[in-house]
């Protein structure tokens, strides 16, 4: 498991300095897990990636709030940026699913939810550990802040 948090630190260009967070995030719902350095994971990665989720708001939200545009703009850049989408192609590009630790006895195709879900929850973990500075030059290296839009 911990190669995968090492190959998952290559990807995004982030060290953890609590690798069990990057493990976590890694996990898929159903693959067995529900236990990680003492911390209690029932439902694989999926507590991180709704932290995940509200972080890659409250950047994107800051980032549109610095730049001056109006309010509608927000609604769609959070629309364009955060949808399932769009974090399942950013997962794809960057070959996170390569990381992934799934059911080793029921092998799963990676579906665009489970990419996105997997996305966001490598973003938790990030903030976790990290910070929102961390989550900003992850989601920077993602290219999830790089839209011209922002």
């Amino acid at each position: 498991m911990m190669a995968n948090v090492k190959a998952l630190e290559v990807i995004i260009s982030y060290e953890f300095q609590q690798p069990l967070l990057g493990c976590e995030a890694l996990q898929l719902a159903g693959n067995g897990v529900t236990w990680i350095g003492g911390r209690h994971i029932p439902n694989g990665n999926k507590r991180l990636a709704v932290l995940g989720d509200q972080v890659l708001d409250t950047v994107l939200s800051n980032k549109w709030y610095e730049s001056g545009m109006i309010e509608s703009n927000w609604n769609a850049i959070r629309l364009q940026v955060s949808s399932n989408s769009n974090l399942s192609s950013t997962g794809l590009q960057f070959n996170i699913g390569s990381v992934l630790q799934g059911n080793p006895t029921n092998p799963q195709r990676v579906s665009e939810k489970i990419m996105a879900t997997a996305v966001e929850a490598v973003l938790g973990a990030v903030f976790r550990d990290g910070g929102l500075t961390a989550v900003e030059r992850v989601l920077e290296t993602l290219g999830l802040t790089n839209d011209s839009a922002l």
